[in-house]
């Protein structure tokens, strides 16, 4: 998780040696560094995997200063490096551990998520096209004022929300994965499954460089390469925003009033843009520069958006060339 830090140090543990580390990192973590054992969480690999290159810890942040645990690690003479939530370090037989700090509320959804290696990112990849969003830290709708983000609403914190959502195996889930290729078996039994969503020329630059470098990405795509004709050539559904609203609505029916109130919003402060602004208060003054902007502020202390929205551009035309005339 937290990347290759100490490239000519850190080793590689076999799946009994892994293991055996887990028991030791835990009792460290909790003796030596006072964390409860209830706020940690050993991030899960599939079952058949016989070598690891670190080890990825979850840890319930809210009882715990990031920076305060990096001081007590150093204390035990052991490297560490720190990186946003995560806490990397190194154990005394050269072991790298990554820490990921999330707030309790998104604890068991951080634990889910980053469990199975990539899984949570295919699953991400997947639902984003009905217009969800999906990470670490919850299952969000992005509302949108053209390009701008309005707001993102948390939909849920429940990880077998998305689960449902895509109509796949919440018991094949739970129980967890063997291999690879029994995880993405699971995965294209979605109804909603379409490979060429996850294919690296319908990836934006960012994801097509970070995709690039993930072994179980590549993995995947080779794995759909291989599928039926059936499944491989199954075309894309181009959903339009508004079809995507709609179907994040069918799943979260009470985010449609907040979204709507919202829209209204938009809409109100898009209009008093049109009816009221500085191009226009200089074209009916000669004002520009502070002068302008002064007026402007004087203007707006007045007569609020709501107002403007339900009065006449002649009324308002009329009211600042008042307005102007009698400073």
């Amino acid at each position: 998780m937290g990347g290759n830090i100490w490239k000519d140090q850190s080793i590689r543990l076999n799946k009994n040696e892994y293991f055996e580390c887990c028991y030791q990192v835990q009792e460290f973590l909790t003796s030596v560094l006072g964390v409860d054992q209830q706020d940690i969480f050993v991030i899960q690999a599939v079952k058949d995997k016989e070598s690891f290159g670190d080890m990825d810890i979850v840890i319930r942040k809210n009882n715990y200063n990031i920076l305060d645990i990096q001081t007590k690690i150093q204390e035990q003479n052991l490297n560490t490096s720190k990186n946003c939530n995560i806490l990397s370090f190194l154990n005394t037989n050269n072991f790298q551990i990554d820490l990921i700090f999330v707030d309790r509320n998104v604890f068991n959804y951080a634990c889910n998520y980053f469990s199975w290696n990539d899984l949570g990112n295919l699953l991400g990849r997947l639902i984003k096209q009905y217009g969800f969003k999906h990470g670490w830290n919850g299952l969000y709708y992005v509302q949108r004022n053209g390009d701008h983000v309005v707001q993102e609403h948390l939909l849920s914190t429940r990880y077998l929300d998305i689960i449902n959502i895509l109509g796949l195996d919440r018991y094949k889930f739970l129980c967890g994965f063997n291999s690879y290729e029994d995880m993405f078996d699971w995965l294209v039994k979605s109804p909603l499954f379409i490979s060429s969503i996850f294919k690296y020329e319908n990836l934006n630059h960012t994801n097509r460089v970070r995709d690039r470098k993930r072994k179980v990405y590549n993995l995947f795509l080779d794995y759909i390469d291989k599928l039926d004709d059936s499944i491989k050539n199954k075309e894309a559904i181009k959903l339009s925003e508004e079809e995507k609203r709609s179907f994040v609505f069918s799943k979260f029916p009470k985010l449609a009033l907040e979204v709507e109130r919202l829209d209204k919003e938009i809409e109100i402060h898009n209009i008093t843009k049109l009816k009221f602004n500085g191009e226009l208060v200089k074209s009916l003054t000669g004002l520009s520069g502070v002068p302008l902007g002064d007026f402007i502020k004087l203007f707006k202390s007045n007569y609020n958006d709501n107002w403007i929205f339900n009065t006449s551009q002649y009324e308002i035309n009329l009211l600042i060339k008042n307005i102007y005339q009698n400073l």
